[in-house]
C-alpha cells in the first residue's frame, strides 16, 4: 500500500507532502524561481514533472500519483528552485551518499584581480584623472579603474556591489553559468563552470516574424532578432531549455553532449538521468 502524496499549488509556490505516522517528506518548488526549464523534467526518473506551455508563458506541474520525492529534479535544478525537506530538514541523501555527482562552483570571483579605484575623497572634493584627463568628482562611480562592468553584464543581477561599493560578489545560486560576465571581464577575475557543453539549432525559416517568445523568455537573453534572422548567441547560452518548452513552432532544437560534473562512480539514477540529458531526452 503506497501513502498518498498531497498536492497544494498556488501562484508561486508548488508543494507535494508525504505524510506518515512520525515523518513527513515535501517536496517544495518556488515558482518565483523557477526558469520553467526543461532540465527537471527530463531528468525525472518517472516523468512526473511536466511544462505546460501557454500563450506567453510557462508554468510547471509535478503529478503527485507518480513521483516519488527522490531528489533528481532538485540536484539538477539551475536555479535551486526545487526543495525537498525531510521533517522540515533538507533532503540530500542522494548527494550525501554518492547517489549523485557534485557540480562544479557556478561562479567565482576573485576580487584581488579587480582594478581598485583611487582613494575615496572628502566629501564635495575633486581631482585630476590623468587617465580621464578630465577632473573625477566621485572616485567611486566616475573612477576609470573601478571596473564594474561585470555588474552589467550580467542578465540575472547575480553579482552584486558591497555596500560601501569597494567590491564585487556573486550569489551563485542564482548563475546559470552563461559567461557574460567572464567574457567582458578584462582582469581573468571571474572563472565560470559550465554545468553543460552542447548546442542550440534555432530554425529561423519557421519563427514567424511578430514572435518574441524565446526571446522574451530566455532567462540569460542569448536570444536576439535582427530583421527576420533568429539566431542564437552561443557563446551566453547556458542550455536550460526554456527556448524550446516555449516555442510551439518546433523550431529550436537542443542538443547536450556533456554534463559537467566531479568525476567518479554513481548510481544508476545519476547514469540514468545524464543518459536522458545527452542522448536526445531534451530534444
Amino acid at each position: 500500500m503506497r501513502y498518498p502524496i498531497k498536492k497544494r499549488e498556488t501562484g508561486q509556490r508548488l508543494e507535494l507532502t508525504l505524510s506518515l505516522y512520525a515523518e513527513q517528506v515535501s517536496l517544495v518548488v518556488d515558482k518565483t524561481r523557477c526558469l520553467k526549464c526543461e532540465v527537471c523534467s527530463t531528468v525525472c526518473p518517472r516523468q512526473a514533472v511536466s511544462i505546460i506551455s501557454g500563450e506567453v508563458d510557462l508554468d510547471i506541474t509535478i503529478d503527485p500519483r507518480i513521483c516519488v520525492l527522490c531528489e533528481v529534479c532538485s540536484h539538477f535544478c539551475p536555479t535551486g528552485a526545487v526543495t525537498l525537506f525531510y521533517n522540515g530538514q533538507p533532503k540530500t541523501i542522494l548527494a550525501d551518499h554518492q547517489g549523485m555527482a557534485d557540480f562544479y562552483p557556478s561562479i567565482t570571483i576573485d576580487t584581488a584581480k579587480c582594478p581598485e579605484p583611487c582613494p575615496p575623497l572628502p566629501e564635495g572634493e575633486v581631482h585630476w584623472c590623468r587617465q580621464e584627463r578630465r577632473l573625477i568628482p566621485n572616485t567611486l562611480t566616475d573612477c576609470p579603474k573601478n571596473c564594474r562592468v561585470c555588474l552589467d553584464a550580467c542578465p540575472r543581477q547575480v553579482i552584486q556591489l558591497a555596500e560601501d561599493r569597494s567590491h564585487v560578489f556573486p550569489q551563485p545560486e542564482l548563475c546559470l553559468r552563461c559567461s557574460q560576465c567572464l567574457l567582458l571581464c578584462r582582469t581573468q577575475a571571474i572563472e565560470i563552470s559550465p554545468k553543460f557543453i552542447g548546442r542550440v539549432i534555432i530554425r529561423d525559416e519557421l519563427c514567424p516574424v511578430s514572435c518574441t517568445k524565446c526571446i522574451d523568455l530566455c532567462p540569460v537573453k542569448a536570444i536576439v532578432r535582427e530583421g527576420e534572422r533568429v539566431y542564437l548567441q552561443n557563446e551566453t547560452c547556458s542550455l536550460c531549455g526554456v527556448c524550446r518548452n516555449i516555442c510551439d513552432e518546433g523550431a529550436i532544437t537542443i542538443i547536450r553532449e556533456e554534463v559537467v560534473a566531479l568525476p567518479g562512480e554513481f548510481s544508476h539514477v545519476w547514469d540514468e538521468a545524464v543518459a536522458r540529458l545527452t542522448s536526445g531526452g531534451g530534444l
